[in-house]
């Protein structure tokens, strides 16, 4: 090993050349050139508009970025030059002047030009003068201030229709540099300058505003003189005039007074930049940046040492904090965070391996072979030890830094001692060192190691002592653990098995551990060992994989991951605080080794080299980063419409693109998006890329949304939506359905009406079959009593009874006269039938010498309102005389009984009752042909009944039975007819 000794006075002057009264360190950034999609790498301006777009001014076009991409205005798209210096941006718009002197500004994509700007550029031409800057107020009033090589100054205001008014502003031949500041504008600033007007007047500044309060002073400039084609900058601060620059000299200025002024190397070429409160940044001709600060009113810590950064031409704070700056030649730098920084070379893309404080320095480990120490202050390299064999790391331990190597004789100094070994963890308990190496445990005695016990894992990655009875080892399977009382390892999977991680580090908390694992994040066990929590990225730790703990407080850690640095803070109720650093805040990359915390600078080691936080200042992002559809394609086609499209159900693949305006991620995107079909309700999917498409939707109105996620998680306040519909195909449309359901419905119509035209006809066939059948019936009762008559007169005339068979003939011609009436109808009214079956009962009466008696009981039914069959009881009737009556011997007597059937309006009960021979003596009779004659009555009133139940729907009938005496001689015959009844 060999060490470098750096000379005092070599530092100092490195501090004096590298910091005038600051500290040297450089900004990490992101360069962006026409390798990206600038249309040049030579760039002039650039600014935010209020959308969130950046737009950068080249000499070959305007550029668009939406943080993934560049779009280009050039005179294809409507500019009279390629060429633009500067950019001012308002309501939407982006104004500029062309190198031509014509006036611009782009809208929605489009470039316009103002109808009053032909004659704008004429007024320009025509008093000499090139347009300088201008603003533009809400109402759309221009104010342009000019450079001319002649006085007077001279501003143009120009309305919103156009309305032009050149301003000459007063004492402008004594006041070279004119700066305006109106209510509602931007400062603006104008002049003129030649070097016979710079050798009679000494240059000059003088500052107006809108109420009148003005400020001027005149400028000290080194060389005497300042032509109008160099470049000046200005930062207006509360209404005041703060700072101004030109030639090499920058000012502090508060009213009329010069407070301060430096000069700085080369021509100040780049417009100032506010990077925050007190700190500011300026171009320099083909050099690198300058920054400096202002405190009350002094200018001091310039720093010139971002070499890579030259010849900036403009710059600008965007609205997540991030810091954009063009240059002449190198295109635009894009700095994530102006107050995270990295330190220059010899660490410049270098692997950091460990970084320790000791002794009012800081010590950083380089790769496997350097050893550095630095000034905190200055950030100039103090020692640097170079190594032959591999760097094993380091401890404090009183007022001595333990440096662990495999290299031998190796001198120590008053503040380093090297010990040689290829154990990678080691520990201070009280005054003794102890040394984890493969397989072994040493004790450090006299500089000299003492192997106390073996290891069963070949690797240790970290030791701590976590009292006085037992020292803990990482291990690559968990933690083995050393008591120190029987002088014994106890194994990982004794300790604890579930933890069955690599461990890289290990720090206390109070009486728990926290473990650093490769792949579970931290976890923290307590004194028995017992698992008690696990700290993941689920709790905001910047990645599970942890290569190194440094705690800076009881309940403070950094914890250093593969996915960048994690505050991590516990407080006493385990309430967890997480706050992460990584590339995407201005780490020079995620992969971190190890860090640790001087004052308010964290110092962070990484794969590609040292930088350093500033713990002063705010890091979290919160700002809510805007989103934006770039642009729809419907089955690959550009869709040109702004929403609420209806599209046919064959245009059903969709595809969005997006645009999240926030830069720190920087092509590392992260969006939530949702489709709502139908307003139905939907969680959000994340997605990491600024598309997605969305193919075969089916018809229904839908609804898509996208948020934008910024570095630190913080989401879109508002999403970018767009609606459309799919429309379904004609077959599936409501039209065509309702003419389809009308149709359908008119067939079915159609078919049923047919069959119950259908049904109705066989109905009124079978109804009118029926009531001709009945009708045939009644014309088959007709005949049978006429025959019967015809009969009785036919014995009477036999008999002699001649005056009797006058009588009966004569009232047989009103029965039959009667019957006559009523053989076209189904019913009669029940009196006239009772008044038709007592005239038969005369006539017989007649005809057999008065032997019937006729006996009519009517309950409960008006005879004159109420309808029954017709002929159906004198049917009964004569069926009793003839075959029941007239073959007794004793007086006939006839019962008719009427009653209405219960629970029934439309039947009545008939019973027939005579006191004839009965039934079953009939039949006898029948049998030895006692009786001749053959009664079809009967069967008739059941065929006309049957009928009557199929029309009506009723249940009507007749039974009949045989009446007995009391000694088991002969009574009679009972017949009950159950018939339909019907109101006149």
């Amino acid at each position: 090993m060999r060490k470098i000794n750096i000379p005092i006075w070599v530092l100092s002057l490195l501090f004096f050349f590298c910091s005038i009264g600051g500290i040297c360190q450089q900004y990490i950034y992101k360069n962006f050139n026409s390798t990206h999609g600038l249309p040049s790498s030579e760039c002039y301006d650039v600014v935010q508009d209020s959308k969130g777009y950046i737009w950068i001014a080249t000499d070959h076009g305007i550029a668009k970025y939406n943080g993934q991409e560049f779009k280009v205005f050039d005179q294809n798209n409507g500019l009279k030059s390629n060429v633009v210096f500067r950019l001012f941006s308002k309501n939407n718009r982006i104004w500029f002047f062309t190198y031509n002197q014509y006036l611009q500004y782009i809208e929605n994509d489009s470039v316009k030009t103002p109808s009053y700007s032909a004659r704008l550029k004429n007024i320009l031409d025509s008093i000499g003068a090139k347009s300088s800057e201008l603003s533009v107020d809400s109402n759309g009033l221009l104010l342009l201030s000019t450079k001319k090589h002649i006085p007077p100054t001279q501003f143009i205001r120009v309305g919103p229709n156009g309305e032009i008014e050149i301003l000459n502003k007063k004492k402008s031949e004594e006041y070279q540099f004119y700066i305006q500041l109106d209510v509602g504008h931007s400062p603006v600033q104008g002049g003129w300058s030649n070097d016979l007007m710079s050798r009679k007047h000494e240059p000059s500044v003088w500052f107006q505003r809108s109420d009148n309060v003005q400020n001027s002073f005149r400028l000290k400039l080194l060389d005497g003189k300042f032509s109008i084609n160099e470049n000046v900058s200005y930062v207006i601060q509360n209404d005041r005039l703060e700072l101004f620059c030109a030639q090499n000299l920058i000012y502090s200025i508060h009213g009329n007074k010069m407070l301060d002024s430096i000069s700085v190397t080369n021509q100040i070429v780049g417009s100032l930049v506010k990077v925050d409160s007190n700190s500011f940044a300026l171009g320099r001709q083909g050099k690198s940046l300058i920054r400096f600060n202002r405190r009350k009113g002094s200018l001091n810590q310039v720093d010139s040492s971002n070499v890579s950064i030259n010849s900036i031409s403009g710059g600008m704070v965007d609205q997540e904090g991030g810091l954009w700056l063009t240059s002449i030649k190198n295109g635009v730098f894009y700095i994530r965070n102006p107050n995270i920084y990295t330190l220059p070379e010899p660490f410049d893309g270098e692997r950091i391996n460990g970084l320790i404080q000791h002794q009012q320095k800081n010590w950083v480990a380089k790769d496997d072979y350097d050893l550095y120490s630095i000034d905190p202050i200055s950030q100039t390299v103090v020692d640097h030890y170079i190594f032959k064999e591999q760097f094993r790391g380091f401890k404090k331990s009183g007022n001595k830094l333990i440096v662990l190597n495999l290299e031998a004789d190796v001198p120590n100094d008053d503040s380093l001692e090297f010990i040689q070994t290829s154990a990678t963890g080691s520990i201070i308990m009280e005054d003794t060192l102890v040394i984890a190496g493969p397989l072994s445990v040493y004790f450090i005695v006299d500089r000299k190691l003492i192997r106390i016990d073996s290891m069963t894992s070949p690797t240790v990655y970290k030791c701590v002592n976590r009292n006085k009875n037992a020292l803990y080892f990482g291990t690559l399977n968990g933690i083995q653990k050393y008591d120190l009382g029987s002088q014994t390892f106890i194994d990982e999977q004794t300790v604890n098995p579930s933890i069955n991680f690599q461990i890289n580090a290990i720090e206390k908390l109070g009486d728990k551990l926290l473990l650093a694992s490769n792949g579970s994040g931290i976890i923290i066990i307590d004194k028995n060992d017992s698992l008690v929590s696990t700290i993941d990225v689920e709790h905001g730790l910047s990645s599970n994989y942890c290569n190194s703990i440094y705690k800076a407080g009881d309940s403070t850690f950094w914890i250093s991951t593969m996915g960048g640095i994690t505050k991590l803070s516990i407080s006493g109720s385990f309430q967890i605080k997480t706050q992460v650093f990584n590339q995407s805040h201005g780490l020079l990359a995620n992969e971190v080794l190890c860090c640790n915390k001087i004052g308010n600078h964290l110092y962070v080691g990484t794969q590609l080299g040292l930088c350093y936080i500033d713990l002063t200042k705010e890091h979290f992002n919160t700002t809510s980063p805007k989103v934006y559809l770039e642009k729809i394609t419907v089955n690959d086609s550009l869709l040109n419409s702004g929403g609420n499209v209806s599209l046919s159900n064959t245009m059903n693949d969709l595809q969005f693109f997006f645009a999240g305006l926030t830069f720190k991620r920087l092509a590392q995107y992260k969006f939530k998006y949702r489709l709502l079909h139908e307003n139905e309700t939907s969680e959000y999917i994340t997605l990491n890329q600024p598309q997605i498409r969305l193919p075969n939707l089916s018809p229904g109105n839908y609804l898509f949304e996208v948020l934008a996620v910024n570095n630190d998680d913080v989401e879109s306040i508002e999403p970018a939506r767009f609606s459309f519909t799919i429309l379904p195909p004609w077959w599936a449309t409501w039209w065509f359905r309702g003419a389809l359901v009308l149709g359908v419905g008119l067939i079915i119509y159609g078919i049923l009406k047919f069959r119950f035209d259908q049904l109705k006809k066989k109905n009124e066939l079978e109804t009118r079959t029926k009531e001709l059948k009945q009708m045939a019936l009644n014309a088959q009762l007709n005949p049978h009593f006429i025959f019967n008559s015809m009969g009785s007169i036919q014995s009477l005339i036999m008999e002699g009874e001649l005056l009797v068979a006058e009588n009966y003939l004569t009232k047989f011609s009103k029965l039959l006269r009667s019957v006559l009436n009523r053989s076209s109808e189904h019913f009669s009214i029940l009196k006239e039938e009772m008044e038709l079956v007592k005239d038969y009962v005369n006539i017989e009466n007649l005809r057999f010498k008065g032997k019937i008696e006729l006996v009519v009981d009517i309950n409960g039914i008006d005879t004159n309102k109420t309808k029954i069959p017709a002929m159906l009881i004198h049917t009964v009737v004569e069926n009793a005389i003839i075959h029941g009556i007239l073959p007794s011997k004793r007086q006939g007597m006839i019962k008719i009984l009427f009653n209405l059937v219960k629970d029934s309006n439309h039947q009545i009960r008939v019973v027939i009752e005579d006191n004839g021979i009965g039934i079953a003596e009939s039949k006898v009779r029948k049998e030895t042909k006692l009786l001749s004659h053959e009664s079809k009555g009967l069967n008739i009133i059941h065929e006309r009944l049957h009928t009557y139940s199929s029309l009506y729907q009723g249940q009507f009938s007749i039974t009949h039975s045989d009446l007995t005496e009391g000694d088991g001689g002969e009574k009679g015959t009972r017949v009950e007819l159950i018939v339909p009844s019907k109101p006149c």
